[in-house]
């Protein structure tokens, strides 16, 4: 088992639901760092235009790049396997928390809330699914789940719906499940990042945001983030 030192605040890895590179035949150098990131694209002189910004809003530079061919995308959610460098052997157009080589980018799936109106009611579905964790950071509410089906292979569908504001002034939002009559005992895990855009505006004035999903043992739960207690 591969041992990881964390960056940011969040101490536990799921493994996201897109088709994962790496194998069990990758070694790690000793003191790889892992983080929960988002990209951000800049405009450089540099060898790549983009870096990483942290949950905690700590920044990494990435100097070197083990897989040449990721492609940066403004936004995208990943996870990031990287080893520092001394800031001081590192010329930069710009300053950063930390200087790294990058041994692997894992992108996590990020998607938009849907609002209630576009939804597509006979493909959105309604099958169970459980939420492990859900927190919000850097404008993005990231859930932490479970579903089971046949094998590994098989494509779920994954959405966040948005509602209404209710009378107790939370933003109320559907998390739903499209199995596509994939139904197993093989228990999936995964983290996706849901962009917040889509009700910054409720946001401003809202009290909290709840959470409401069709549960394989309860039922229909609310999770609830007061969001005073949570970066907006």
């Amino acid at each position: 088992m591969r041992n990881f030192k964390w960056m940011g605040l969040f101490i536990c890895l799921i493994i996201p639901f897109l088709q994962s590179c790496l194998n069990d035949s990758e070694s790690w150098p000793e003191g790889t760092n892992l983080a929960i990131a988002t990209v951000r694209i800049k405009e450089t002189t540099e060898q790549h235009n983009f870096y990483f910004l942290l949950d905690n809003n700590k920044t990494i530079n990435p100097v070197t790049l083990k897989h040449k061919d990721y492609k940066a995308i403004e936004g995208q959610r990943a996870f990031v396997y990287f080893g520092m460098i001394d800031n001081k052997s590192v010329i930069s157009d710009e300053n950063y928390d930390y200087n790294a080589n990058i041994f692997y980018i894992e992108n996590i799936l990020t998607k938009d809330i849907i609002p209630l109106s576009e939804v597509d009611k006979d493909s959105i579905g309604n099958d169970l699914l459980d939420i492990t964790k859900v927190w919000i950071a850097q404008g993005y509410l990231n859930v932490e789940c479970r579903y089971y089906s046949l094998n590994s292979d098989n494509k779920h569908l994954l959405n966040m719906v948005y509602h209404e504001v209710d009378d107790e002034g939370y933003i109320c939002l559907e998390f739903k499940h499209n199995a596509f009559h994939d139904y197993g005992t093989y228990a999936r895990n995964g983290l996706i990042s849901f962009k917040l855009d889509n009700v910054m505006n409720e946001m401003t004035s809202a009290k909290g945001i709840k959470i409401y999903t069709n549960t394989y043992h309860y039922g229909i739960q609310s999770y609830i983030l007061n969001l005073e207690n949570h970066t907006r």
